[in-house]
Order: structure tokens, then sequence, then C-alpha cells
């Protein structure tokens, strides 16, 4: 894995983690568990919060945009035969839930 795709200000990244990549099993069928497998063992040091997605049962993980981007990069620059799908969604902002009771 080439170290400018992680990248230090991915790694340290403070913004907000306003996207959240999900897995995409069904794109795979019944070879989901070992792709992910093999997939999540050649996860660089720098990916490793994306481990969630790929794991046999997946599960959704926030993240910042340039997060995402790196995981793109990573998994294209990926043989074939480690390739997953997964898919990106931004996240919307969370109105406040407060109610005003009228008495």
């Amino acid at each position: 894995m080439n170290e400018a795709l992680v990248g230090r200000r991915v790694r340290n990244s403070k913004t907000t983690r306003s996207y959240r990549v999900n897995a995409r099993p069904q794109d795979h069928g019944g070879m989901w568990p070992a792709l992910a497998a093999r997939c999540r063992t050649q996860l660089p040091a720098g990916l490793e919060w994306a481990s969630p997605p790929l794991d046999h049962m997946p599960r959704p993980v926030a993240c910042a945009r340039e997060q995402a981007q790196a995981l793109y990069l990573w998994l294209d620059s990926l043989p074939t035969t480690l390739q997953v799908s997964v898919c990106c969604e931004r996240q919307r902002e969370q109105a406040s839930t407060t109610r005003r009771i009228a008495a």
C-alpha cells in the first residue's frame, strides 16, 4: 500500500464524520465472507477504521470525506481477486429532536 494514499492528514483528520461507508455483500453473493476476509487482511494501518464494513456480517461505519476517498483509492489499487463492493453515502445533519410542549 502506498502510504501517500492513506496520508497523515487522513489518519489525523479532525473533520466531521459526515459520510457512511456500507458494504454491498449482495454484489458478491455467497462469496462475500471469503472476499471480505481476504480484503480485511490487506487493510493498511491507516485504514483500520474501515474493518466493520469488511466483516462477514458487515456494519456501516461513519467517516470523513478524506477517509472515504482513501478507502476507495486503496480498494481500487487491489487486484480484482481482493476487491469488494462498498458504497458511500453522505449523512444528513441531524436536526434537534427537542419539542416544545404547550402548557
